[in-house]
């Protein structure tokens, strides 16, 4: 249920898991050796699953944001990558892991298992009739047999790899809710998985708010950014891991020390106010398309919109600009305002002391956010241009008190949580 829920719940909104494609396996195939796939038969204590959808560029080397704290704590140490079609696969000089493969290996296997259970018609959910009555009555539709075929793909595939393989110690994994066969896999083999938070956690995401336990499919630890993950997992939700603990952000403290240069020293000269928009897959056109409305507003201010994923976005705006593939920490660190729909970086924003503005869509801001985030630390919400203008007018001539919202030391701190386990 675990499984099959998240993606019930992703059917229900406008984000929709990605289904195979031609274009997902011509992705797929290409990345198959982007790194030697014979890493895989050596020994490591720790197995760590990250996407490189998450790398931020640091000085000549790219880390993952969370898990890039992990090759600064141990070589014993194999990372799986997932690829991206807008984002190959990095050069081995241009990143911090030394052994590395690609999860495309594990995505085509569990596809391929997955079309066998199809053919062969083996497999039957019980209780199915339950998801039939959900479907009828949400009117939607949901194919739950494929996500059920899927979680058993996932499960075999792992169990494959592992008769091939030595164990690990322990697997960190930076988004286990839709790997869960993965973590069947491991906990049958009485290997351990920690979570190292990547992004949203709170009541609102639906990975973190059920009411029902698994301890096959959920992980044994989670490490969260804060106080605040570690109050809800600890207090109001306690159902998600048994141990919590608070390990901050690692690309935070990384970029905090690194980037000592004002990128943005060119634009004062022109503009009086600097705002980054953190875009999301979900909405880049949409929020592309109320910040070019503000834009007119207010021409002395230069709006940076950095989305999620590259993709086709243009601009004609001219104090509008669009930039792929950036630091964003970077650029929190230097710029006057943040801005986005419900993005992680507003928390990120915060530890740089930079004042948030939300653009509400299908009031997605103020579920996630409006309990740890007000005005009194520089926070906004707003549905129109209007009021975006008035509160960004506000912050210009406002001080806040930020938010500690991040632990710090998160190079100890994981590093204590990974000795943990190789005792």
């Amino acid at each position: 249920w675990p499984f099959i829920r998240c993606y019930l719940i992703d059917a229900m909104t406008y984000q929709k898991a990605r289904r195979a494609s031609g274009s997902n396996l011509k992705m797929i195939l290409s990345s198959l050796f982007a790194y030697n796939p014979f890493v895989l038969f050596k020994s490591y204590k720790i197995w760590s699953f990250s996407s490189v959808i998450t790398r931020k560029q640091i000085g000549c080397l790219s880390h993952h944001h969370v898990s890039g704290a992990l090759p600064y704590i141990t070589e014993d140490l194999l990372t799986f990558e997932n690829p991206e079609a807008s984002r190959p696969h990095l050069k081995k000089k241009d990143i911090p892991e030394k052994f590395i493969i690609s999860t495309s290996w594990l995505i085509l296997l569990t596809r391929l298992v997955e079309i066998f259970l199809r053919v062969c018609g083996k497999l039957k959910m019980d209780n199915g009739f339950v998801c039939d009555e959900i479907l009828k009555d949400l009117g939607i539709s949901f194919d739950y047999n494929f996500r059920f075929r899927l979680l058993i793909a996932q499960r075999k595939v792992m169990d494959f790899v592992l008769n091939l393989t030595k164990h690990p110690y322990v697997a960190f994994m930076e988004c286990p809710y839709d790997k869960m066969g993965f973590v069947w896999s491991f906990h049958v083999n009485s290997i351990p998985v920690v979570e190292l938070q990547h992004g949203v956690l709170n009541s609102g995401h639906y990975a973190y708010n059920s009411n029902f336990y698994s301890n096959i499919l959920y992980p044994d630890e989670i490490c969260v950014y804060g106080e605040n993950e570690y109050e809800y997992l600890t207090n109001k939700q306690p159902i998600y891991s048994p141990i919590v603990t608070k390990s901050g952000l690692f690309i935070l403290e990384k970029s905090k020390i690194e980037f000592k240069d004002d990128i943005f020293e060119d634009f004062r000269k022109s503009y009086s106010t600097i705002v980054v928009v953190a875009g999301q897959s979900d909405c880049e056109e949409i929020l592309l398309n109320k910040i070019e409305e503000v834009s007119e507003l207010s021409p002395d201010c230069l709006y940076i919109y950095v989305p999620r994923r590259e993709c086709k976005l243009e601009t004609n705006k001219s104090n509008v600009k669009i930039v792929f593939n950036v630091n964003i920490y970077q650029y929190l660190k230097w710029c006057d305002v943040h801005c986005t729909v419900s993005s992680t970086t507003c928390l990120e924003a915060q530890y740089f002391n930079k004042p948030n503005i939300f653009y509400e869509l299908n009031n997605t801001a103020r579920e996630y956010y409006s309990k740890i985030l007000d005005e009194k630390c520089g926070s906004y919400f707003v549905d129109n241009s209007e009021n975006f203008i008035k509160v960004l007018k506000l912050v210009r001539n406002s001080e806040y008190k930020f938010k500690e919202i991040f632990s710090v030391g998160t190079i100890e701190k994981l590093s204590e949580v990974v000795q943990k386990y190789l005792r």
